[in-house]
């Protein structure tokens, strides 16, 4: 699992190992550069499983989505 000044990176690789787990203060970000200089978040929410983020993001392929926090029942840290 990666993480970078916005956060968890949520990837499709990521999130279909944990469809099922929660994700928290997931947001969507429109990325102007690659140091993260200029960005401006498209999509916020408070809390979203694995499986609700990989619809979002079909819809939104353009965005970086970022997590601060996952809560997995199963995952060993």
């Amino acid at each position: 699992m990666e993480r970078d000044d916005l956060g968890i990176c949520l990837n499709y690789r990521l999130l279909g190992h944990h469809l099922h787990s929660t994700f928290t203060s997931v947001r969507a970000y429109k990325v102007d550069s690659s140091e993260h200089n200029e960005v401006i978040v498209i999509f916020s929410s408070p809390q979203m499983t694995g499986r609700d983020v990989l619809k979002s993001m079909d819809t939104e392929d353009d965005l970086e989505w970022r997590a601060e926090h996952l809560c997995c029942e199963t995952c060993h840290f």
